[in-house]
């Protein structure tokens, strides 16, 4: 993947691809695993690129790519823009979108965008029980597995103070769970 990385990011530093409207944006691709997210302007030059480059990839590595398996996120496109996004053969979806589970939008997210973070955080308390663990050993599994769900998306998203709420009350209330499921 990292070859990938550095094919897009070579197109885009050799102005091989277009500028785009952002000026602050520095990234083309964000990369993560298998999982790839990609910023073009929907120009058939640019398309057209992405396809060789894709495809360089493809013969490089092994990997090829399966666009029935992928979606095109457009923003701020024409009519004219979405029928060349039509020629890539895969899904067009409609923004906001996700990517790594973590839900992608141009505002800060409402209490309702984040519930589904307060659903996994809740999800994962019943699995344990209490009374099987020590105090410390509850206090090792709220700081270390309950803590890492929500900072996965404080690390890419600006959370409103108040919405978190439900999950910090949760995490309270697992801590002084003895002899009870954590929930």
């Amino acid at each position: 993947m990292e070859m990938l990385n550095a094919l897009v990011t070579k197109a885009a530093h050799e102005n091989y691809l277009h500028p785009l409207d952002v000026p602050q944006a520095k990234h083309r691709i964000s990369l993560y695993a298998d999982d790839v997210l990609m910023f073009l302007r929907p120009t058939q030059y640019d398309l057209s690129l992405l396809s060789q480059l894709l495809e360089v990839f493809g013969h490089a590595s092994g990997l090829r790519t399966n666009f029935s398996k992928h979606s095109v996120t457009p923003l701020n496109c024409t009519d004219a823009d979405l029928l060349l996004l039509a020629q890539l053969d895969c899904e067009i979806k409609d923004f906001p979108c996700n990517y790594l589970g973590i839900p992608l939008t141009i505002r800060k997210p409402t209490k309702a965008d984040l519930l589904p973070l307060i659903d996994k955080i809740a999800a994962n308390l019943p699995q344990w029980k209490a009374s099987l663990l020590s105090r410390v050993g509850r206090l090792v599994l709220v700081r270390a597995v309950f803590t890492a769900i929500p900072i996965h998306h404080m690390i890419a998203m600006d959370l409103p103070k108040d919405s978190f709420g439900q999950a910090i009350k949760m995490r309270m209330e697992s801590r002084t769970s003895a002899g009870q499921q954590i929930a």
